[in-house]
């Protein structure tokens, strides 16, 4: 996972370019947004440092994250994450979110 949060928000397409072509530099290759479960594997029961996430992962917990994941209901949608409070639920894509990418693999 990426340690560090990207700094800004961003929108749905903005965040899956993000991703992919490793803005951030981060070390390796196949980096991605994550999928809705795989960003809600990140939860806790505990909050720790304001999140429901490990204490590793730095960036806020004010706003929901993105996920890669589509609503299919609605083309416009997706499943973002707020971790916060653990909450996963559908989201215009245009509305701007947190991100923060996960390699596959090892």
């Amino acid at each position: 996972w990426q340690r560090t949060a990207a700094p800004n928000t961003m929108i749905w397409e903005s965040a899956k370019t993000y991703c992919r072509n490793n803005v951030a530099g981060l070390p390796d290759t196949g980096w991605h947004l994550p999928r809705k479960d795989e960003l809600k594997s990140l939860l806790r029961e505990k909050r720790e440092n304001g999140c429901l996430w490990d204490a590793n992962l730095q960036g806020g917990c004010s706003w929901f994250f993105l996920s890669s994941s589509p609503y299919e209901a609605y083309p416009d949608h997706g499943w973002p994450v707020y971790s916060s409070f653990g909450l996963v639920n559908s989201n215009v894509v245009n509305s701007g979110g947190g991100v923060r990418c996960v390699r596959e693999g090892p």
